[in-house]
């Protein structure tokens, strides 16, 4: 393998703004984590895309912007430098936290360097379900606002719907009064379950949605090689690629192609497929272009329907990794897709893919089998148990109470092989507390 393919993985793609212009404008009190980072070449900016009908072109790669230093995070001028220039949080995330944390950074930076003014960024929030009472959209986008240390955000969303009916005439009235105010520039929704394939549907619909993050993983992709030609996966790659129909279908693809030509911006989230909890082996990677993170990431972007993927990225290594594979400009060939296939069979068991709509039909009506295992994720593999067990008390106890439920006709029709029953009790043991 030559030194041009490995550098995928070794290059650090730095630094429009610079950082070494970073370290001048702040001075002596610059930490000391960011001080070795100086100085270095600057090879790449991530591309972009425009994003729907809002007509603003945005990173490919954006920042979901949690675990940030409440003094200083070197994460957010690195970002700056590479061209992520998009910073996405919520109203819910850590009771607010993270809304207060990166207004706090972007606030300290905006007043050192240009690249870090408000009107150079773009920031995405989102709102709760408001379904029941609209009117609460309102409390929420202003406390959003002033932890955010802003006047308006640039993609104010309805978080996590589930259901058709939350993308309301009601919400948008709403919605469209605090627009008016200058309180946002655009509108839109953000859902990982099964229903995102008809809200897509519905947003075409009604005309007044600009953009929608969802959802998307390489499991829901049909594989092509450099040139876009279809790749034919063999034997047991093939068929594990094939059970992806058991879960979405080609729903999802009809859905994003219906959203696109209605000039929805499409923002992809959930891209790297994570396990739900350490599982009992671990699945090893076996390619040695890309790294499985970047892999996973590089299959979504060969969507070109997808403007950005939102990435929750802890550490300066991780956002590196990132970006050096979105500035990469070329196609995964057959032997990642393959290397992905492999991968996502060594997980089975491990992967819940929020298709409640399959192992729904044999439990309790109001259990939410995706919205918990999401939460058990965040907690064990992400390893935030403040942000798990944040989106864990929004949900009713009848969403997680396994007490006396028999799981054991929905673990069975799982198509990832998930004992449902192990991770809703071990979601209620370490969450509901």
């Amino acid at each position: 393998m030559s030194e041009q393919d490995r550098g995928i993985r070794r290059r650090t793609v730095l630094k429009g703004i610079g950082l070494a212009g970073l370290a001048a404008a702040i001075g002596p009190a610059l930490p000391p984590l960011v001080r070795p980072l100086l100085g270095e070449e600057i090879t790449a900016r991530v591309p972009r895309r425009v994003l729907g009908r809002t007509g603003a072109t945005v990173p490919i790669l954006n920042f979901g912007a949690c675990r940030l230093d409440a003094k200083f995070d070197p994460k957010i001028p690195e970002a700056l430098g590479l061209g992520i220039d998009y910073f996405d949080t919520a109203y819910v995330y850590s009771n607010g936290s993270h809304e207060e944390l990166l207004g706090a950074n972007l606030k300290a930076l905006s007043e050192r360097l240009p690249e870090a003014q408000r009107s150079k960024i773009w920031i995405t929030t989102k709102a709760n379900d408001v379904s029941e009472n609209p009117a609460e959209l309102r409390r929420q986008l202003e406390t959003s606002l002033q932890r955010l240390q802003t006047d308006y955000v640039d993609l104010f969303f309805l978080h996590g719907l589930e259901r058709v009916e939350q993308l309301s005439e009601a919400a948008w009235q709403e919605a469209q009064a605090l627009r008016k105010e200058g309180k946002f520039r655009f509108f839109g929704f953000s859902s990982c379950f099964a229903a995102s394939p008809a809200l897509l549907e519905r947003a075409a619909q009604v005309g007044w949605v600009d953009a929608a993050m969802v959802g998307y993983n390489f499991k829901m992709l049909p594989p092509e090689d450099d040139e876009g030609k279809p790749i034919e996966l063999k034997g047991e790659e093939k068929a594990a690629f094939e059970r992806r129909a058991l879960t979405w279908g080609d729903e999802m693809q009809r859905a994003l192609d219906t959203a696109h030509k209605a000039g929805i911006g499409l923002i992809a989230m959930k891209t790297q497929r994570s396990v739900i909890s350490f599982g009992e082996r671990a699945a090893k990677w076996e390619d040695d272009k890309y790294s499985k993170h970047q892999a996973v990431l590089k299959a979504v972007w060969e969507d070109e329907r997808i403007a950005t993927i939102c990435s929750s990225m802890r550490t300066l290594d991780a956002l590196r990794e990132n970006a050096a594979a979105a500035c990469d400009r070329r196609r995964l060939g057959a032997a990642q897709w393959e290397a992905l296939e492999r991968h996502a069979r060594a997980c089975h068991g491990q992967v819940c893919d929020r298709c409640d709509h399959i192992c729904g039909a044999h439990l309790p009506p109001d259990m939410k089998v995706g919205q918990v295992l999401r939460c058990l994720m965040y907690h064990d593999a992400y390893g935030d148990p403040e942000l798990a067990r944040a989106e864990f008390a929004t949900l009713p106890r009848r969403a997680w109470d396994a007490w006396g439920v028999d799981f054991t006709a929905a673990s069975r029709c799982c198509p990832n092989g998930v004992d449902i029953g192990r991770w809703m009790r071990r979601a209620g043991q370490v969450l509901a507390c």
